[in-house]
């Protein structure tokens, strides 16, 4: 879908109307994205294009255009050689208190995603979800908890990789399986451990739901990007809208604070130095409950004693290890050494912020490191 050249007056319940029709007259699909960002992140976004535009690295140059709605924006990608190709995402924007979260939607071709809208994003201080693939492999449940238990899903198809158990060894990406049911996943999952001595992740899932005479079908993935291909659009809102809401639980949980009071003292010969005082330290604390493996703590130390972890860019740092306690610092390359204290005991793993400017995104990518390579039965407590 092209920008209206009336944007300037253009709403979301047009792009709702407009897109509904395109949906049910052609095999057009909807990408939805959800995209976490803050009020002062918000404020910068112009500089945040002029950055990105003026990237040697980059094929395009993006703008915001406004709409008669003060909510809703046109996300526009022009390619910097041929001003004529134009990709556009419909931003619908919602604010709570310094809190901003953006549902993207688009009609652009897979790559046109990747190549514009991933790339601006994860270029800034903005972020996407992380749902993991305990999620997925519940899936059914969360949609019976949205729609109603008389809601019927298919699990149609996955897309999965196979991870080295401890994170030792080579992974097999890109695997496909096509289940019956939640039971087949499973049992997938346990023959995989048993026979190829690896954890199958989930990244992509198809499924068909069915309820009140309406059929839906869509894709999700593990980082809460939807392809939604067939059902009544406004109805699948409320759907997206549920897994709004538990992509930002997940980030509440993970949301771990770190206060320091430095304080300077004097010593001799009039120097002074500061002295860092911890006032605050918060802990996530993750399940472990009916692990798939009783070798997970095993599988915990091997992992984060390896120095770097090039397919996750994690350093990790060993602070102390033992039976049964283990201890280190892991940092993640991908955000600017943004870094947490990461500890283990024979029954509970806590993850705790290295600094204050620790990110939200860390914390979760350890958690799937977890998931992935150390057992995927293992949770975020409480979710």
């Amino acid at each position: 879908m092209s920008v209206p050249h009336y944007s300037h007056s253009y709403r979301f319940d047009n792009f709702l109307e407009e897109t509904s029709n395109l949906l049910r007259k052609s095999k057009a699909s909807l990408y939805f994205h959800i995209i976490f960002s803050t009020e002062a992140v918000w404020k910068d976004m112009p500089v945040m294009m002029e950055e990105y535009s003026q990237d040697g690295r980059r094929h395009w140059e993006v703008g915001l255009l406004k709409t008669q709605q003060e909510d809703f924006y046109i996300l526009q990608f022009v390619r910097k050689n041929d001003e004529n190709e134009k990709h556009s995402f419909f931003w619908k924007i919602m604010k709570k208190g310094e809190r901003i979260t953006i549902l993207s939607f688009s009609l652009e071709k897979f790559r046109f995603v990747q190549s514009c809208l991933n790339t601006f994003v994860n270029s800034s201080n903005m972020e996407f979800p992380w749902l993991g693939s305990a999620f997925l492999e519940n899936l059914d449940d969360f949609i019976k908890s949205t729609f109603g238990a008389d809601a019927n899903v298919e699990y149609n198809k996955i897309y999965y990789d196979l991870e080295p158990i401890g994170g030792k060894g080579k992974s097999q990406p890109n695997l496909v399986f096509s289940p019956l049911s939640k039971e087949q996943i499973l049992k997938k999952k346990q023959d995989e451990h048993k026979n190829s001595h690896k954890f199958l992740y989930i990244r992509w899932m198809k499924v068909r739901v069915f309820w009140k005479e309406e059929l839906f079908n869509f894709s999700i993935s593990d980082k809460g990007q939807i392809l939604f291909e067939k059902g009544n659009l406004i109805r699948f809102l409320e759907l997206v809208n549920a897994l709004r809401n538990m992509s930002a639980l997940y980030r509440s949980m993970a949301e771990k604070h770190f206060l320091v009071n430095v304080n300077t003292i004097s010593l001799d010969e009039g120097k002074k130095a500061d002295v860092r005082i911890i006032q605050q330290l918060e802990v996530l604390k993750l399940n472990i409950i009916n692990p798939m493996t009783e070798n997970w703590y095993e599988n915990f130390t091997n992992l984060f004693s390896i120095p770097f972890k090039p397919e996750e860019n994690l350093m990790n740092f060993v602070l102390m290890k033992g039976n049964p306690y283990f201890l280190a610092q892991v940092i993640d390359i991908e955000k600017g050494g943004s870094g947490v204290y990461l500890s283990a005991t024979e029954n509970s793993i806590r993850i705790s912020p290295s600094s204050e400017t620790t990110k939200i995104s860390t914390v979760l990518k350890v958690v799937e490191a977890v998931q992935k390579y150390v057992d995927p039965s293992i949770t975020i407590a409480g979710a």
